[in-house]
């Protein structure tokens, strides 16, 4: 805690010590050498009333001796670092000059430091200064990663580094969290890295790393991961090696993204772009673009294809007497039968344009759909596809409580 003072509209900040000592004398002498060098001094006589003092007052470093009635300086260290206050303050402990043993019990306690008796009183006041700028820098250093890993976790975005040299992978703990493991320190970490990959994304992985070390180049690359409930996660990895001045690559340092629900975005933005809101079949851009695929692959292969074009006698009518959204019905009646009339091996399936799936019954809108046979060495199949959706289609069909040729 710094005090201000106000004098003459002047401010100035004093640090404030917490000197903790059973022996008076000790504690007056502390007090006047601090003071004098301009420092605000609170007492205690033994460590439980240093830890309910440290509680209200929140100092800015305690001084305290080991040797002490009620509750000695180890312990009320030791109780210190587990307040929420306490864990970057500096704590000195003070201890005879061969106690060896209780030096390694103070740093076990984690205190900062450690001063002999007797006091060398002209160097106290140095020390002391100096120990509360150190612990001022690793306060600021730990609230600024406090806000790093709030960031991290806010942007589901984790650190990641991997060290050639033991061959460990280390990282944030969102980084960990997205890859779905405990943190901690892994051996293999390139093994680690494919392995969490999905099996189909693995290659491309592997591919890329090993691409960006020879290139010495940066890289980012999205993937899916399976995490240990077998839940898929899709994640942005990106990274670039450190080389040393021989050299030789050191280190390989990135970033892991959480992505799944920009990848759900745009699958759903992509469904929207090539599906029919309605029957939930392709839509026109989608029935162009599988199209000229096949035609494509037909002048390759050298095999046939057929396009079935269908409309709907009478659709109007029902629309027309029966209302708009009993139309609609309708056509979602009419999608599940044709889907139905194709067999597997009739290329029918839902797949997104770009893909080398044989999805081939769209729908172009309004009652008119169409129907890609592919992969045919004669016509008889197409008039066996065809007979089969008339004879379904000429069947009646219950709408809304209607009969609906």
């Amino acid at each position: 805690m710094l005090v201000t003072d106000h004098k003459d509209d002047s401010v100035s900040t004093r640090p404030l010590v917490l000197v903790v000592d059973d022996e008076s004398t000790q504690r007056l002498l502390m007090r006047q050498t601090l003071t004098r060098a301009g420092m605000m001094v609170e007492e205690a006589s033994n460590g439980a009333e240093a830890v309910h003092l440290f509680e209200r007052l929140s100092p800015d470093l305690v001084l305290m001796d080991i040797m002490m009635p009620i509750m000695n300086g180890i312990e009320a260290c030791s109780r210190i670092r587990r307040l929420s206050k306490g864990m970057d303050i500096p704590i000195v402990l003070i201890t005879g000059l061969n106690d060896h043993d209780s030096i390694q019990r103070a740093f076990d306690a984690d205190a900062t430091d450690f001063i002999t008796k007797p006091v060398n009183w002209a160097l106290l006041n140095h020390r002391v200064r100096y120990l509360i700028k150190a612990g001022e820098t690793f306060g600021a250093l730990r609230e600024s990663e406090s806000r790093l890993s709030f960031a991290q976790k806010i942007a589901k975005l984790g650190n990641w580094e991997w060290d050639f040299a033991t061959n460990q992978l280390k990282g944030s703990d969102e980084a960990f969290h997205i890859f779905g493991l405990q943190p901690q320190v892994l051996d293999n970490a390139l093994k680690v890295l494919i392995k969490l990959a999905h099996p189909e994304d693995r290659e491309a992985v592997s591919e890329t790393i090993n691409q960006a070390i020879a290139d010495r180049e940066a890289y980012s690359i999205d993937y899916r991961i399976i995490l240990t409930e077998g839940i898929l996660r899709s994640v942005n990895l990106e990274g670039e090696v450190i080389y040393a001045q021989n050299g030789e690559p050191r280190f390989m340092r990135g970033t892991v993204q959480d992505i799944s629900k920009r990848k759900e975005a745009e699958d759903q933005i992509l469904h929207l772009a090539y599906y029919d809101s309605l029957t939930g079949l392709p839509n026109r851009a989608h029935f162009k673009n599988l199209a000229a695929r096949k035609l494509n692959r037909a002048k390759n292969d050298g095999t046939k294809i057929a396009l079935l074009f269908l409309d709907l006698d009478g659709f109007k009518r029902v629309n027309d007497s029966m209302g708009h959204e009993t139309g609609d019905e309708l056509l979602k009646i009419i999608a599940g039968n044709l889907s139905e009339c194709l067999r597997s091996n009739d290329s029918v399936g839902k797949a997104g344009p770009l893909s080398s799936s044989d999805s081939a019954l769209s729908r172009l809108g309004g009652d008119e759909f169409t129907i890609i046979l592919d992969g045919l060495n004669n016509w008889i199949p197409v008039a066996r596809v065809a007979k089969r959706i008339l004879d379904q289609l000429c069947r009646a069909e219950i709408v809304d409580g209607h009969e609906v040729f």
